[in-house]
């Protein structure tokens, strides 16, 4: 065999680029057909847009499982990587900007999300075989006509649908104190019961159908009341000459203190008004129960 020529240093060159963990990602993505659907119900309107609606949320998808940067640094992100890994080539990532991710939010928040996530589920389950013959748990905060038209959809495939609600913040979920209201069918609740009772300190069982999403909705009313009571009435004691920590410490230790009193103290005595539930999703439960009347 004749020898082969050397080859010179100049004829070589290395092409390196950033994968990470993206074709692993775009490979599940296309599996689960979560572009398609973002497509159907996210449809893109603008025939001069470049990047459509669902092309920029899968972008957006792609940074917080990747790379979790803010809003206004996608196109970075997008080129920081090997080129058509986010969804989008090139020429579409020098177009892509804050503003065009959150028109696409927007369209998002429009559009009828409980159809989009219950054709999502379905299609995983069944690409992947996933069996949901027996039962669902839902424990999002959506509406009663939502879950209604969820836990119709299921009955025809045969599968009980328990909607199971969740009271409790991060720091209460991390202290171990989550409680969970559930409803549906008792034998798909007696199931799941003992998984619930592993994340929380407390279940309650109230019914059948939709009854726990009312519960939930009935718990942040009163959750609103009694969080502007407690701000009200601290800040009378101190119009009066008291200090909020003396006159909350008198409250706390009668028979109208509790544990959310005692845990509430520390934020109105220091003016700490970092919030963990916000106004916004605060009026959309006071808004659920005005039209469940």
């Amino acid at each position: 065999m004749p020898d082969q020529a050397a080859l010179s240093p100049c004829a070589l060159g290395i092409l390196a680029e950033r994968l990470g963990p993206l074709p692993l990602i775009n490979h599940f993505l296309a599996r689960m057909g979560l572009l398609e659907l973002l497509e159907q119900h996210v449809p893109t309107t603008d025939g001069r847009s470049t990047v459509s609606h669902a092309q920029a949320l899968g972008v957006l998808l792609r940074s917080i499982i990747v790379e979790r940067e803010p809003i206004y640094r996608q196109q970075e992100s997008t080129t920081g990587f090997a080129a058509g890994l986010f969804g989008i080539d090139a020429a579409q990532a020098q177009r892509l900007s804050d503003d065009r991710i959150g028109r696409a939010l927007d369209r998002l928040f429009d559009a009828d999300r409980a159809a989009l996530l219950t054709e999502f589920v379905l299609a995983v389950a069944q690409r992947f075989g996933v069996r949901m013959q027996q039962l669902h748990n839902d424990s999002t905060s959506i509406s009663l006509e939502e879950s209604t038209e969820i836990r119709g959809k299921l009955a025809k495939l045969g599968v009980k649908l328990l909607a199971a609600p969740v009271s409790g913040n991060a720091k209460v979920i991390k202290a171990g104190k989550l409680t969970v209201v559930a409803s549906g069918p008792k034998d798909a609740f007696d199931v799941v019961s003992p998984y619930f009772a592993a994340i929380g300190q407390g279940v309650s069982y109230v019914g059948d159908g939709e009854l726990s999403r009312i519960a939930k909705i009935c718990h942040n009313v009163m959750l609103g009341v009694v969080t502007q009571s407690l701000a009200e009435i601290t800040v009378l004691a101190q119009k009066a000459g008291m200090r909020r920590h003396a006159f909350l410490d008198f409250l706390n230790k009668s028979v109208m203190g509790s544990m959310f009193t005692r845990y509430k103290t520390p934020a109105l005595v220091n003016l700490d008004f970092h919030v963990t539930f916000t106004p916004e999703l605060l009026r959309k439960d006071i808004e659920r129960i005005e039209a469940a009347r």
